[in-house]
Parts: C-alpha cells; structure tokens; sequence
C-alpha cells in the first residue's frame, strides 16, 4: 500500500511539474505566492533584529528558483522513497537533474514566452540535492525505526 501511494504521490508530482513548467502563466503565479510569504519572513527577521543576508536579494527577484527548488525536490524525495531500496540514489538524482534540464531546454520550444534561465536550473539542482538528501534521511529513520520495532512490521 505504501508503494502505491508513493508512486501515486510521484505521478500527481509529475504531472504538476509539467504542467507548471510549460505554463505561461506560471511566473505570474509564482510571484503572487512568493512575494507575500517572502515579506512576512522578511518582517520577522528584521522583527529579531537580524540584517538580511546578502543572497535575499537575489531569491526576492527571482522566487521563480525557490518554486523550482520546491518543485524538484519534492519529486526527487518521492523517487528516493519510491525506489531507494532497489536502485541507487544518485541514479535517481542524475535522471532527476537530466529531466530538469530537459524541461527547461524544451520550454523554449514548446512555449512562446517561456525561456531558459540558468537561474532556474539552479533552482532544479538544488531541489533534486535536497530531494534526496530528505529522501535518504527518511528511508533510514524508517529502516531504523523497524529494527527497534521488529513485530510491528
């Protein structure tokens, strides 16, 4: 039953992401969650006392990387979880990333007002690391979790 919801999680995840990637309207979208969210955070830290750092500036132009980051990661960690026990991680990160790549090089010539930004596939490289970071993480605290618990497996 995991498996099934698992990969049911995957392909819904899937096929947002492509949905989303070749979507016109997906950076309007975007920037209207993002820039709401960035500012309470943005309230909060300045609330503390703390300075921004540097980088904030670059991501509160861009939340389109945040998103990608979101995105891939997400599908990453369903693919570690999914197949973590039968097929090497980085495999799956590899195969992860080319796809990336492959939906930005392809956005180009599927939309006309979509196009490749190396920010973008930044954003897609960071989510596939932290995917599977969050993947492996959870796959241990599980197999852990089982020889503590023997009988209720």
């Amino acid at each position: 039953m995991r498996r099934i919801v698992t990969w049911g999680l995957v392909v819904a995840g899937t096929v947002a992401l492509v949905v989303l990637g070749f979507s016109d309207r997906a950076p309007d979208v975007v920037e209207s969650i993002a820039h709401p969210a960035e500012d309470a955070l943005a309230g909060v830290v300045h609330a503390l006392g703390f300075e921004a750092p540097g980088w904030w500036h670059v991501l509160r132009d861009s939340p389109d990387v945040v998103f990608h980051a979101l995105q891939w990661a997400g599908l990453t960690g369903g693919l570690v979880l999914a197949f973590g026990g039968r097929v090497r991680v980085r495999f799956l990160a590899l195969g992860a990333f080319a796809t990336s790549l492959a939906v930005e090089v392809l956005q180009m010539s599927l939309s006309a007002t979509r196009r490749y930004e190396l920010g973008d596939l930044f954003g897609n490289a960071v989510g596939v690391l932290v995917g599977a970071v969050a993947g492996l993480v959870v796959l241990a605290v599980v197999d852990r979790w089982q020889r503590r618990h023997p009988a209720a497996v």
